[in-house]
Parts: C-alpha cells; structure tokens; sequence
C-alpha cells in the first residue's frame, strides 16, 4: 500500500468523525431549538384557550347561570368559536374530548378510530396534560392539553407531527447535505495534499529506478522542501556523490591492475627468453626479495669457442 493510501485512510476516519459528530451536534441542537420554539407557540396557544375558558366560565358563575343549560351551551358554542380563531393553517387542530372520549367540539371535522380512542381514554382517565403526542384521525400529531374541571373536557391544541418537524427535517438535510460535501471536499483536499506530500519520496524513488537502470550516478533529486523529506533528498545526493567517487576510484583500481597484468606479461615474454620460469615466477610472487642479496656457493663455468665472431 502507497503512503499517499496510508494517509488517506488514517486522516479520513478523523476527519470524518470529526465532521460527523460536529454536523449531529449541530442538527440535534437546531432540531431541539425549533422543538422548544414550536412547543412553546402551541403551549401559548392552549394557554390563551384556558384564559378565555376560564373567563367564558366565570361570567357564567357570577351571573349564576352556570347551571343553566342553555347558557352553558352559548358558552361551549362561544369556545369553540374562539378555538377557531386560534387555527393559522389547515393541519392545525384543537379539539376536547368528554368522558365518553366523544368530541364535543373540533375546529375540523375529525374522525377518532377505535385504538385511537383507547389511547384518548387512557389520557382521559389519567387527567393527561402538556406535552403529547399521539394519532387523531389515523394522522400523526404534536400537541399540548390539558383538563378543564367544570366542562370534563380534556383540549388538545395540536398540529400535524410532519408539519411540526418540517422546518426540522429540511435543517437536518441541509446539515446532511453539508455535511457529505464537506467530506467530498475533505477526500479531494487530502487526496491533493498527500499528493504532495509524497511527491518528493517518489522522486527519491524515480530517481533510484534510473540509477540501477541507467548506471548513470551523475543522476540527483532535486530538494523541494526544508523539511524531512528535504533531508532525505539531500542526505541521498550525499549518497550518491560518494558512490560516484568510490566508483571512479574503483574504474581507476581496474585499469592499473589491467596495466599491471599487461606490464607482468610482458616482462615475462622478454625474461623468459633468457631467465629460467621459476625465477621469474619467484620474482613476480615477492618482487622486495630480489633486491635483498643472497649468500650462495656457485660454480661459474667460462667457456669461448674460438673464431666465434668470424664464424657468426
């Protein structure tokens, strides 16, 4: 594996993670700002519709016709009316909900399926109140209830869960989006700079390829950088001046022993024809030993022929 692969697939993890983590903190903490927000704007919502029940209830208490139904039905009437005002758009939906789970007033028209109204029962039962969510009508809701004592009505102010999260969803894909285009970016950043980070090495590399190809040692890499990998170069031109010097020293060791041998052989030729081998070879083997005298008992025989010259 190259180095320029070691890099990318050691920083990438990193960097990914890194972006990864910062993109799901960043979409997590969007999505609880705007959940806060929403919750808060239908909380403000259901507040306002206690307010004005509360009101609605005790004009009727302290004119005494709390008990009177048909006042008391003017009231509902009038509640439900001002529910109505507090809708904004069409996947709105406040609505109450009696004992029976039997709704006694909606701003549009609802249907409860039967688990759905197991579910309302339950919260019924249990007085249920603030944050919920919940199916009415086989849709997906968010909402905020709560109890009112005198009419045992139990209010949800709700919105569609889909349109609740909508400005959260497309948040989450655009940090999605983002997120993938920040790691395109990243891979073709990293992929550009390992690049040139190991371009130095394999020139050290190309360069070696030709020296063993060439057998060319005037051959050097050119230093790039003032860092590590500059040394590198440098300490390899070094390498490659002093292999070039011991080579030459090495050519001129080869030529002399090529005169040398030469030079031998001709001594050889010319003492042969006068000097017996063994002296020769004697010679050749320790040359220092023949300039060292010997001490020997020889026998020297003078012999002339007479009329040699003429005769030559």
């Amino acid at each position: 594996m190259k180095i320029r692969s070691k890099i990318i697939l050691i920083v990438l993890p990193l960097l990914a993670s890194a972006l990864i983590v910062t993109g799901t903190i960043s979409a997590l903490s969007a999505r609880s700002g705007l959940t806060r927000v929403a919750m808060r704007f239908l909380g403000f919502k259901s507040q306002e519709l206690k307010k004005y029940i509360d009101n609605q209830w005790n004009l009727l208490v302290s004119n005494d016709l709390d008990t009177n139904p048909e006042y008391v039905a003017v009231t509902k009437s009038a509640i439900a009316s001002y529910a109505d005002t507090l809708v904004r758009s069409g996947s709105e939906l406040v609505f109450a909900i009696d004992s029976e789970q039997e709704v006694t007033f909606s701003t549009s028209a609802i249907e409860l399926l039967d688990e759905e109204r197991r579910v309302l029962r339950d919260a019924f039962e249990n007085k249920q109140e603030g944050w919920i969510e919940f199916d009415a009508g086989g849709v997906a809701r968010v909402g905020s209830a709560f109890y009112y004592v005198p009419f045992d009505w139990l209010l949800y102010t709700t919105e569609e869960r889909d349109v609740f999260y909508q400005e959260v969803t497309a948040i989450t894909m655009l940090t999605g989006i983002i997120l993938a285009a920040s790691l395109i970016v990243s891979v073709v950043l990293l992929i550009i700079f390992s690049t040139v980070l190991t371009r130095p090495v394999q020139n050290v590399v190309v360069t070696m390829r030709d020296i063993i190809t060439k057998n060319d040692l005037s051959e050097r890499v050119s230093v790039e950088y003032q860092d590590e990998i500059g040394n590198l170069a440098h300490t390899f031109n070094i390498m490659i001046d002093e292999l070039e010097k011991a080579y030459k020293q090495i050519k001129e060791f080869a030529l002399r022993a090529v005169v040398a041998q030469k030079n031998e052989h001709k001594v050889r030729n010319i003492f042969q024809k006068y000097v017996p081998k063994d002296v020769i070879d004697s010679f050749f083997a320790n040359p220092e030993s023949m300039l060292v005298g010997e001490n020997r008992v020889m026998v020297i025989l003078f012999s002339d022929i007479r009329s040699f010259t003429t005769i030559s």
